[in-house]
């Protein structure tokens, strides 16, 4: 009993299929996929059935950007990759174009402060740093102070024109006070000249 029920459980189901009787080889009925159903204009669908004429091709519609994605057709195809080698080298390109204008400024100026001593309740020493053109002409001031506030300053130190064609200008100043300095700063410079 079993035996039938389950051979009856799991006799093969043939969805959207016909049944007819096969050849004299084929012993029996075979599964046939129906014809798709066409409408009065020849096209597939709901309607009528039979044969009928070739359908039309449709013009095909040619993507927009947005559709596409990430593609680009010229860089060979949809891909995330050729987005970023185009954003690598724009990247390197603004990049080289701002350093090469940079470099070629007269007027680029740069400091930096590099050690400070106090020798005495009289004066500081202070060494700095200074990358300008080479044939430009630089002020900077220093200016000294301990807890209670500003001790000393030393104004429009001259940073002269290199004739060896360095960009780097290193100084050794001493700036006077009128107590014991704490702390030196190099407020800030200016190109009198350009180079």
């Amino acid at each position: 009993m079993l035996g039938v029920v389950m051979a009856s459980a799991m006799r093969p189901l043939f969805l959207m299929t016909e049944r007819h009787v096969g050849g004299p080889d084929e012993g029996g009925q075979t599964p046939v996929v129906p014809r798709a159903r066409q409408t009065s204009d020849g096209g597939s669908g709901a309607g009528s059935s039979g044969p009928g004429p070739a359908a039309v091709a449709t013009p095909v519609r040619r993507r927009g950007w947005r559709e596409r994605g990430w593609d680009i057709p010229w860089l060979g195809g949809r891909s995330t990759a050729p987005w970023v080698v185009l954003a690598t080298v724009a990247v390197l390109v603004v990049a080289l174009v701002g350093t090469v204008f940079a470099a070629q400024r007269p007027d680029r100026l740069g400091w930096t402060p590099k050690t400070i001593a106090a020798t005495s309740d009289t004066s500081v020493v202070f060494t700095f740093s200074v990358f300008k053109a080479p044939k430009a002409v630089a002020a900077c001031t220093i200016l000294a102070a301990d807890q209670n506030g500003g001790v000393g300053a030393l104004r429009d130190i001259p940073i002269p024109a290199r004739a060896d064609g360095a960009q780097d200008t290193e100084l050794t100043v001493t700036v006077p006070t009128t107590r014991r300095a704490e702390t030196a700063v190099l407020d800030g410079c200016r190109i009198v000249t350009p180079g």
